[in-house]
């Protein structure tokens, strides 16, 4: 199935290559040797050492700016992506280091403007053949001091544009319900009941599981994303590092919705007791508006799901494989967002 990949992953994926300052360098170079100046044949070899100098200087710096200006000018402005995206690269990269790469990289176009306008005026103005090539050298070499002073930069770059590519294909201006619960509730059968089309497959950051993303139409909402989260919201928020929570937290500015999948027949392996722990733990970080639902209802005895009824209060009750009450979930769930935009819009009227 082709990828719907969203905007922000098409300008990730944008980001060219980015070489480390040995390899720019020789490119530079070697574009500039494999260029001749347009000189007449009868023209004093004075001229035509001076114009194949300054022709080689020229493609070296137009090379190197260029190269460095594509850059910075691929990389998206951080301060500007959704919140979504911004906190999930924060808790990758150190954000402000890739500020201060870039940045730097601005400063050593002008730095190089400034050694190619000083080395042109004394390459026109040398009367010299051997003067001229010297100037030449002096300026490559000047050149290449500056681009090594990056390398490190260019490399970090590097890495950060791997992960920025690597970052699951999300749409954070779509209304997002998030599925949660632990391993094995039925979260990635009830994302494929409920999705219009085979939901796609993507990575998130520290998880070894591959997260689930799924979309359906409604008529007054329009296309809805539906999300399973292997991996993240599978077990406590407590036993997460710094590092990891911070991936984890990004999905508070994505979810309008979660849906927690409990399976009360316990068949997924972990107890109430930790389910309940897992819920609880969600509900009090994330504050966004969460609905319980009992899975394999088929599965649990009755006094297992009264008891969960009491603690609960209500809780919605389906059997995702069967596909008995999918739609009625999220209905509710429909009915719950259409609610809240209605009380948003009546708000900024």
């Amino acid at each position: 199935m082709k990828s719907l990949m969203s905007k922000y992953s098409l300008m990730f994926k944008k980001i060219t290559p980015i070489p480390n300052a040995k390899k720019l360098i020789d490119i530079a170079f070697s574009r500039s040797r494999k260029q001749s100046a347009s000189v007449p044949k009868r023209a004093p070899s004075l001229i035509k050492a001076r114009r194949k100098e300054l022709m080689r200087v020229n493609v070296a710096y137009k090379e190197l700016t260029n190269r460095l200006k594509r850059i910075v000018h691929d990389f998206p402005p951080l301060d500007e992506l959704h919140p979504f995206y911004y906190n999930l690269i924060n808790a990758l990269v150190d954000v402000i280091q890739v500020k201060k790469a870039l940045a730097s990289l601005d400063g050593a176009s002008q730095v190089l403007k400034k050694i190619y306008l000083q080395y042109r005026k004394k390459i026109s103005g040398a009367n010299d053949a051997k003067v001229i090539a010297s100037l030449r050298k002096a300026a490559f070499g000047r050149f290449a001091s500056v681009i090594k002073k990056l390398d490190d930069r260019l490399i970090f770059l590097q890495k950060v544009r791997n992960t920025l590519k690597s970052l699951p294909s999300i749409d954070p201006n779509l209304i997002t319900i998030v599925v949660a619960g632990a391993p094995n509730v039925g979260k990635s059968t009830f994302v494929e009941k409920v999705s219009s089309a085979k939901p796609e497959i993507d990575v998130y950051p520290f998880t070894t599981k591959n997260i689930i993303v799924g979309h359906f139409e409604e008529s007054e909402l329009g296309k809805i994303q539906i999300i399973d989260t292997p991996g993240l919201l599978d077990r406590p928020l407590e036993k997460r590092n710094k590092i990891e929570l911070k991936a984890i937290m990004a999905i508070k500015y994505l979810a309008a919705y979660i849906i927690f999948i409990l399976d009360p027949s316990e068949t997924c392996g972990m107890s109430i007791k930790n389910q309940l722990s897992l819920y609880k733990s969600i509900m009090n970080t994330f504050k966004i508006p969460i609905v319980p639902v009992l899975n394999k209802v088929d599965l649990a005895s009755p006094d297992t799901i009264k008891h969960l009824e009491e603690l609960l209060g209500s809780p919605l009750k389906m059997s995702a494989l069967h596909g008995d009450n999918v739609d009625s979930v999220m209905q509710y769930v429909i009915d719950e967002l259409k609610s809240k935009r209605r009380n948003v819009n009546k708000q900024h009227k």
